[in-house]
């Protein structure tokens, strides 16, 4: 998918003689990058994390930039469905004419949903669907009750999260397959990453027989496990 700024909101900043060339080449500019839907939810990740990146957890936007663009997308984001979105949606999002829609529930998640066919407002229209469908679902709208409806389901409310033995499972089949994705993620909500399951394994152990030298690194570095584990 290739994800273009808005023309409009670029021209109107800086549309006076000389900058006019300078604008439309930026625009271009813009307008050339690609990313496929997988970078696409890294960066929608980063804007729900306030600008740290996912993957690193090093801060790749600042803080003030990310709520300069979530507001934009929230006003903006879909073209001229962007209001009825706010309304039946509300959550910040930017589509794009290839199919895209980049949606971001801050301090939860991002994610980039890809469907080609458009509708008159040249947004998504599976994409536009699911994030109704999953504002219906979930107690994701910005503006749904504290109180939580009864016909909606909060994943970040306490019996919704993963037990202890659940994670150590989710923890060493993520470092025998290499998801680094998942590595980093449980990194920053603080697990024992030296947690060993009911033999005595722990990520290491998976880690080195599955031959991801990515995630030893990663665990030795950046999570300090013991390594000489004995299982």
């Amino acid at each position: 998918a290739s994800f273009n700024g808005n023309m409009k909101a670029v021209v109107s900043t800086q549309s006076t003689g000389d900058q006019l060339e300078q604008t439309m080449e930026l625009f271009i500019h813009y307008s050339a990058i690609e990313m496929t839907c997988d970078a696409a939810s890294v960066m929608a990740a980063t804007l729900a994390s306030g600008g740290l990146c996912p993957l690193s957890g090093e801060k790749v936007v600042y803080p003030e930039a990310v709520r300069n663009c979530l507001s934009m997308m929230n006003c903006c984001g879909v073209n001229d469905y962007s209001g009825e979105f706010m309304f039946e949606v509300g959550l910040p999002a930017k589509s794009n004419v290839s199919g895209a829609l980049v949606v971001v529930i801050p301090n939860v998640l991002g994610m980039c949903i890809y469907s080609p066919r458009l509708d008159r407002s040249r947004n998504s229209v599976r994409g536009i669907q699911l994030c109704k469908l999953f504002t219906d679902r979930f107690v994701f709208h910005q503006f749904d009750p504290t109180d939580r409806a009864k016909d909606k389901v909060d994943p970040r409310r306490k019996d919704f999260t993963e037990t202890k033995d659940q994670q150590s499972l989710i923890l060493l089949f993520a470092s025998f397959n290499g998801n680094m994705t998942t590595l980093y993620r449980y990194l920053k909500e603080g697990i024992n990453f030296g947690y060993p399951d009911y033999d005595g394994r722990t990520a290491l152990h998976l880690a080195v027989c599955g031959g991801q030298l990515e995630v030893v690194k990663f665990l030795i570095e950046k999570c300090h496990v013991d390594v000489n584990p004995v299982d």
